[in-house]
């Protein structure tokens, strides 16, 4: 998804942006952290609100630093190579199935392994380079995928490594033109696009550590509801949906859900890359502020 706007004149679009964080000018979206503890149960139901996405926060504020103290989990696990060709993602062709896929999706009775490697070094997005900060999402990605990876296969989807493109100015994808200051999944060719001035729409949490980790977080989170199927569902829903206020629900559950996951991401890393409690509360405002805009 895409940080906020809707290209292209379609209401649910195959560019999913990132929302904006209140008081800023200019479009944008973002995600969130998670709990401590060991394996975190996937159940991410399709109508996430609010209130649950706050005390997925809050869980993670309250469990104080580091994981479980245990091995690093998924260690086995073999990170899919890029592919310019990917697989397609799954078809959904019926009202049903996209019930199916979007309420009772095999992905959320999977569990998250934790605590996961994470190796992230702390940098200012606001100072950092183009190069810099392509280096440290693509390193991130790794990351994701040793979370999100083994979590997809058990339910029987496959996970794909998407190319990260980090861009300045005018910049256009398989999916149209896009945004500045803004981060968009684009499921047309499975890739992820972030703008260099993205930290503008983060206002004054602009320089902490893992702001612009934490939008990366949520654009794969994306991709994950693509490849499990999840995306084409909600998408035949829209479609299918009897006025603009159900499609904008639909809009909502789907990036409350991608926060979500981006929290359970930020649990099965916490104790790797060492977030202290200033860095929870600076996740913890990022999420409360975005979803309850």
């Amino acid at each position: 998804g895409q940080f906020g706007g809707q290209p292209q004149g379609q209401f649910y679009p195959q560019q999913q942006q990132f929302p904006q964080y209140p008081g800023q000018p200019h479009p944008g979206q973002w995600q969130q952290p998670k709990k401590k503890s060991s394996p975190v149960p996937a159940i991410i139901i399709a109508v996430v609100t609010i209130g649950v996405i706050l005390a997925l926060l809050n869980g993670l504020l309250g469990g104080g630093k580091g994981g479980d103290g245990g091995p690093w989990q998924n260690e086995g696990y073999q990170l899919p190579e890029y592919q310019a060709n990917k697989p397609a993602l799954p078809s959904v062709t019926s009202l049903n199935t996209a019930e199916e896929v979007t309420k009772n999706n095999k992905l959320y009775q999977q569990t998250l392994a934790s605590p996961v490697r994470c190796e992230l070094d702390r940098i200012d997005a606001t100072k950092a380079s183009e190069a810099e900060i392509k280096t440290q999402l693509e390193k991130q990605q790794d990351c994701l995928l040793r979370v999100w990876g083994p979590a997809l296969e058990a339910a029987g989807y496959q996970p794909v490594r998407s190319k990260i493109t980090v861009y300045s100015g005018a910049a256009q994808s398989a999916c149209g033109k896009l945004p500045r200051r803004n981060a968009v999944y684009c499921s047309l060719d499975q890739n992820i696009y972030v703008a260099t001035d993205l930290t503008e729409i983060t206002g004054s949490l602009s320089t902490e550590a893992f702001v612009m980790e934490a939008v990366m977080a949520h654009e794969f989170a994306h991709s994950v509801q693509g490849r499990a199927g999840i995306i084409g569902g909600r998408n035949l829903l829209a479609r299918a949906a009897e006025n603009e206020d159900d499609q904008r629900l639909l809009v909502r559950r789907n990036e409350a859900q991608a926060d979500c996951m981006a929290t359970m991401f930020f649990n099965s890393t916490q104790q790797a890359l060492s977030l202290t409690d200033q860095d929870l509360q600076v996740l913890y405002v990022l999420m409360r502020l975005v979803v309850t805009a």
